[in-house]
C-alpha cells in the first residue's frame, strides 16, 4: 500500500496526479519601476529589489552590458566586456497533502472502491469510524492510519527542503544582483570598497563569494583601471630611478605598497604594475616636490681610497738618483756630461783658457780629477750654465747631494784628497822603512849577546859597575838609599870611558825632525798606488808644509811607538774615522750620509696622507710640477664658482654623489672623482718627491756639511784623541748618578758596566784606541808602577823614548811590612822591596793583614825593628826557605817588521766601535 509519496508496499495505490509546474522559470519581465517583483510560471514569485539591466545608461568606461541566461550563474568576459546573468530558478512546490486522514484515505484505491460499494448503504446506520472498525476493514484501515503518519512526515521534509532551495536560489539571485549594482556604482579608485560590498553579502557561501569577487575585479581591472605610464614617471637630476633605494628611504610609500598589496588593492596593485613603477609614481607626485632622492648617491671613493705613500721603488730612486755619493767615479761621470766633454777635449787640447786657469791653480788638465776641478772654478757663464746634475738616469752627471759635498769641501777638495792620500803612503813607506832599519840593528845585537867572546865585551858596562860597587862596600846599601838611580848612572858613565854601548837606541824624534819633516818641505812628486795601479802626485811645497804642521806632527806626538804613529797613518778608504786618519771630504761624506739616511729614515715613519682638500684647491711642494699645480688650481677653483652659480654639469654632479656645491670639500672630493683623477691631479702633499729632497739637501744637509767642513778646518781633517774623545762623551753627565750614563752605556754596548766615572772615561778611551796605542800605554804604565823609567831597552826600538813618560806613582797599597823598613832608610819601590828581600810572600795577605790592622803598630814584643837589618831578620823568621822560580813580565819589542806582516792592528772592541763610530759620535754630540 503506497501514498503519492511513497511506492506501495501494499494494495493501496500511489495517486496518478502529477505537478503542473516547471523548474525553469520565464524570462524576467521588466518592471515598471525598480524593485518590483520578478515572477516565474508556476505562480513563484521572486521578490527583487531586482532591476532591468537591459539599460543601465552611460557611465565611465561605457554602458554596463548585461545578456541574460537560461543557465543560472553570473560571469563578466573581459574580451567581449560583457556581464552574462542566469537567474537561479527554485524547485517547483511539493503537492498538496490531503487536508484530513479520510481525504488521505480516499487517496487510496482500494479504500476508495471498498468505500464507494459499502459505506454509502451503511451510512445511515454506522459512522465512518465505526464502518471502519468492521473486521474486514480493520487491517486496511490501521495499514493506512500508519502510513497516514509517515507521509505527513515525510510531506514535511520535502516542504522544508523546498523552502531552502527557494531561499538559497533567491540569495544567490540577491548576490547577483548585488554584483551588478556594485558594478553598476562603481566610478573608479573605489575597488576595495566596492569589493568590500560584495565580500559582506551574507546567505550565500565563502565560494560563491570568491566567485563574484573574482568576476567583480575582471569588470573593474578592465573597465576601471587605467595602467600608469611609467613614461611620465620624473627622472632623477642624474641617472635612473632606483625603486629599492626609494623604498629603503621612504617608509611611507613602502607602506602603502604592502598594505595595497595585503588587500589585494587593484586600484594600486594593477594601476602601477609593480612596484618599482609605483614607487616611480610616488617620487613623481610627492618625493621630488619634497626633495627626497630618486636614487642612491655614489659613493666618492677616489677620495677616500687615495693614499700618499712612497713606494720602496721611490726610496730607492731617491737614494740612487738625488742622495747617492761616490767620490771615486764622479769625475768620470761629469766627464760623460757632453759639454764638460767637450771643454775637456779642448782642455787636452792646449786651449788658450783652459791653460791659463790651469797655471792659476796649479792643476793638470790632462787628469780628471783636477779638470772638473777647474772647470767648476770657471767664471764663464757658459761653464757655470751647465748643470752638474745632468741626467744623472743616464749614468753621467752627479747627484743633488754629490753636488752639495762638493760646495761644502770645496771645488779642489777631491783633488787635495790624492794628494794627501799620496803624502800618506810615502810617509807610511818611509817610516816602514826607517822601522827596518833599526830593528835590524836591535836584532844583530840581540844576537851577538848569545855569543860567549862577545859576551864579556858587551857586558863590560854592567861588569864594571857591579865590581866598583861591591868592592867599595855600600852595593848591599843601595836599596836603602835609592840606588837604583846610582847604579844607572855609574853605567852611563862607563859607557863614556869604554866606548862600549850595549844598548841600541834610535832617537825617533830626531829622525822625525831631521829627515821625514825635510823630505816635504819643498814641491815634489809622488807616486799614488790605489788598485795596483800607481799615479803620479804633484805636490806643492805649501801644501806639503801644510800636511807635516797639521796631519804629520799631532799624530807623531801623539804616539808612544813607531807602531801607534804607523797605525795613525795605515788607515783604509773605508775605516777612516777621526781616531787615526780622516779626511775632510770623508768627513763631510759621513755626515751626508747620516743624514741621507735619517731623512729616508724620518720619511719612512711619516704617517700615510689622505685626500686634503686644502692642498687639493691650492696644490704646493713640487718645483717639477709648478706649471701643473698652477693649471690644477685654477681649474678646480674656476669649476667650484661655476657650481655655485648654477652650472648645469655641475648641479647634475652634486645629485649624483648628493653634495653641497657650497661645500668645499665635498667640491673638492666630487671634482677629483670626475675630473682630477683623470688628469692626474695632485690630492695631498707628497710626502717624498725629487722637489722635497733636493730642498733637503740645499736647504738643511748643506749647511750642516758646511759647518762640519768647517769644523774640519782643512783637508786633513780632524785628529781627535780618545781621552778628549771620552771627556766629550761624558760631558754634562752627573758621576754619582748612573742613570744619567744609560744612553751613553747603550751607545757603547757597555750596558752591564759597574765602574765609577773614571773607570768608564777610560774605558771609552780604550775602546776608540788602536791595539798598539793602548798595548804601548798599559806597558808603560806598568813600568812607572814599578818605578822604573821605560826605555827602548825595555819596551822595545819602535818606542819613541821621551822623559815625560816616565812618573813615579804611589800605588796606594803599601804594606805594613814595606813601610817598616822604609821609614828604616830603604829607599827603592815596594816592587824592588817585595822582589829582592821577600820573593816568595804572598803581597795580597799582606794587603790584608794591614788593612786588618788598621790603626796597630805592626811591632810586637819579641820582635827587633831597630834597623833595616834587624827588621829584615825578624820578618824573614816568618817564612820557609823554599825558592820558588819568579814569573818575569815578558818584554817585547812589540813591534816586528816583516814583509808581509799587516801594520795596523786595532783591538776587536775597537775596530767593532770605529765601525759604528758615525751614528755614534754624532748622535751623542
Amino acid at each position: 500500500m503506497t501514498s503519492s509519496f511513497f511506492t506501495p508496499t501494499s494494495p493501496v495505490t500511489k495517486p496518478t496526479t502529477t505537478p503542473t509546474t516547471t523548474l525553469t522559470p520565464t524570462a524576467p519581465v521588466a518592471p515598471t519601476a525598480p524593485g518590483d517583483p520578478l515572477s516565474f510560471e508556476g505562480g513563484f514569485n521572486f521578490s527583487g529589489p531586482f532591476e532591468d539591466y537591459s539599460n543601465m545608461g552611460p557611465f565611465q568606461g561605457g554602458a554596463l552590458d548585461v545578456i541574460k541566461s537560461n543557465s543560472p550563474g553570473i560571469s563578466y568576459d573581459p574580451a567581449t566586456r560583457r556581464w552574462t546573468l542566469g537567474l537561479v530558478n527554485p524547485p517547483s512546490k511539493p503537492e498538496e497533502f490531503p487536508s484530513s486522514l479520510q481525504a488521505y484515505k480516499m487517496l487510496n484505491p482500494e479504500y476508495k472502491r471498498i468505500y464507494d460499494l459499502n459505506f454509502p448503504r451503511m451510512s445511515s446506520v454506522l459512522t465512518v469510524k465505526e464502518w471502519e472498525s468492521q473486521p474486514t476493514m480493520r487491517g486496511l484501515v490501521s495499514e493506512l492510519n500508519k502510513q497516514y503518519v509517515e507521509d505527513e512526515k515525510k510531506y514535511n521534509e520535502l516542504m522544508k527542503e523546498w523552502e531552502t532551495s527557494v531561499l538559497e536560489a533567491n540569495k544567490k539571485n540577491e548576490a547577483y544582483n548585488k554584483v551588478l549594482t556594485v558594478a553598476r556604482n562603481t566610478r573608479g579608485g573605489d575597488y576595495t570598497q566596492q569589493r568590500d560590498l560584495i565580500r559582506n553579502i551574507e546567505g550565500i557561501d565563502d565560494n560563491l563569494k570568491s566567485t563574484l569577487e573574482n568576476y567583480y575585479k575582471a569588470y573593474y581591472s578592465t573597465e576601471k583601471i587605467q595602467p600608469w605610464d611609467s613614461k611620465l614617471g620624473a627622472k632623477p637630476q642624474y641617472g635612473d630611478f632606483d625603486g629599492s633605494y626609494y623604498k629603503s628611504q621612504n617608509p611611507s610609500a613602502a607602506q602603502q605598497w604592502e598594505a595595497a598589496v595585503a588587500n589585494d588593492n587593484i586600484d594600486i596593485t594593477q594601476r602601477y604594475g609593480t612596484e618599482n613603477s609605483f614607487y616611480l609614481q610616488h617620487y613623481t607626485n610627492v618625493g621630488k616636490a619634497a626633495g627626497l632622492r630618486g636614487n642612491k648617491a655614489e659613493e666618492l671613493s677616489a677620495s677616500k681610497q687615495y693614499v700618499e705613500k712612497p713606494t720602496d721603488k721611490d726610496f730607492q730612486d731617491a737614494r740612487s738618483l738625488q742622495l747617492n755619493i761616490n767620490t771615486d767615479t764622479q769625475a768620470k761621470r761629469l766627464l760623460s756630461v757632453p759639454e764638460i766633454a767637450d771643454e775637456w777635449e779642448k782642455a787636452k787640447a792646449n786651449d788658450v783658457y783652459w791653460q791659463g786657469l790651469s797655471k792659476k791653480y796649479l792643476l793638470d788638465t790632462s787628469k780628471p780629477e783636477e779638470f772638473i776641478a777647474l772647470f767648476r772654478m770657471s767664471d764663464r757663464p757658459e761653464d757655470k750654465n751647465i748643470s752638474f746634475q745632468y741626467n744623472i738616469n743616464a749614468n753621467y752627471g752627479i747627484t743633488e747631494l754629490e753636488d752639495a759635498l762638493n760646495q761644502a769641501v770645496g771645488e779642489k777638495a777631491v783633488v787635495d784628497v790624492k794628494k794627501l792620500g799620496a803624502l800618506a803612503q810615502d810617509v807610511l813607506k818611509q817610516t816602514i822603512d826607517e822601522m827596518k832599519k833599526a830593528k835590524i840593528k836591535e836584532q844583530n845585537l840581540a844576537m851577538f849577546s848569545n855569543f860567549d867572546s862577545l859576551k864579556e865585551i858587551i857586558n863590560i858596562n854592567q861588569d864594571l859597575s857591579n865590581s866598583i860597587l861591591g868592592d867599595s862596600g855600600i852595593g848591599g846599601m843601595l836599596s836603602f838609599t835609592n840606588g837604583k838611580k846610582t847604579e844607572e848612572s855609574l853605567q852611563k858613565a862607563l859607557r863614556g870611558i869604554t866606548g862600549i854601548n850595549n844598548e841600541v837606541t834610535y832617537n825617533w824624534q830626531q829622525w822625525f825632525d831631521d829627515t821625514l819633516k825635510t823630505r816635504y818641505q819643498n814641491d815634489l812628486e809622488i807616486g799614488l798606488t790605489k788598485e795596483e795601479a800607481e799615479e803620479k802626485i804633484k805636490i806643492e811645497g805649501e801644501f806639503a808644509r801644510n800636511f807635516i804642521d797639521q796631519y804629520l806632527i799631532p799624530r807623531f806626538n801623539e804616539s808612544r811607538s813607531m807602531n801607534e804613529f804607523v797605525d795613525y797613518i795605515g788607515v783604509t778608504q773605508s775605516e777612516q774615522n777621526p781616531f787615526q786618519t780622516q779626511d775632510m771630504v770623508n768627513a763631510v761624506k759621513l755626515i751626508a750620509d747620516l743624514r741621507a739616511n735619517q731623512y729616508i729614515d724620518q720619511l719612512k715613519q711619516t704617517p700615510e696622507q689622505y685626500f686634503d682638500s686644502t692642498f687639493y684647491f691650492s696644490p704646493t711642494g713640487d718645483k717639477a710640477r709648478e706649471q701643473q699645480y698652477s693649471e690644477q688650481a685654477s681649474t678646480v677653483a674656476a669649476d667650484w664658482e661655476a657650481a655655485k652659480k648654477g652650472d648645469q654639469y655641475w648641479a647634475e654632479q652634486a645629485y649624483r654623489f648628493g653634495i653641497n656645491v657650497n661645500d668645499k670639500d665635498a667640491f673638492a672630493r666630487m671634482h677629483f672623482q670626475i675630473k682630477g683623477q683623470g688628469k692626474g691631479y695632485d690630492a695631498a702633499n707628497d710626502i717624498l718627491n725629487a722637489s722635497k729632497v733636493s730642498d733637503e739637501i740645499y736647504n738643511k744637509i748643506l749647511p750642516a756639511l758646511k759647518q762640519e767642513a768647517l769644523e774640519q778646518g782643512t783637508i786633513f781633517g780632524q785628529f781627535i784623541k780618545p781621552e778628549e774623545f771620552a771627556d766629550e762623551m761624558l760631558k754634562g753627565l752627573n758621576p754619582n748618578d748612573k742613570t744619567t750614563w744609560e744612553k751613553v752605556l747603550e751607545k757603547l754596548k757597555l750596558k752591564d758596566f759597574s765602574g765609577d766615572i773614571t773607570e768608564l772615561k777610560n774605558q771609552i778611551a780604550e775602546t776608540v784606541r788602536t791595539g798598539s796605542a793602548q798595548d804601548i800605554r798599559e806597558q808603560i804604565k806598568y813600568l812607572n808602577e814599578k818605578k822604573e823609567k821605560p826605555t827602548q831597552q825595555n819596551l822595545g826600538i819602535t818606542y819613541i823614548q821621551r822623559e815625560e813618560d816616565y812618573k813615579t806613582s804611589n800605588t796606594g797599597e803599601e804594606t805594613a811590612l814595606y813601610k817598616t823598613f822604609q821609614s828604616a832608610g830603604f829607599k827603592g819601590t815596594e816592587d824592588e822591596f817585595y822582589e829582592s828581600f821577600f820573593p816568595d810572600l804572598n803581597r795580597s795577605e799582606q794587603v790584608a793583614l794591614t788593612k786588618a790592622g788598621a790603626g796597630k803598630s805592626f811591632a810586637a814584643d819579641k820582635l827587633d825593628f831597630s834597623d833595616p837589618f834587624a827588621s829584615f831578620g825578624t820578618v824573614e823568621s816568618f817564612f820557609g826557605e823554599d825558592d820558588q822560580e819568579k814569573e818575569t813580565p815578558t818584554k817585547s819589542s812589540y813591534f816586528t817588521i816583516d814583509e808581509d806582516e799587516d801594520l795596523t792592528t786595532k783591538s776587536k772592541s775597537g775596530q767593532g766601535f770605529l765601525d759604528e763610530f758615525t751614528s755614534l759620535f754624532k748622535g751623542l754630540s
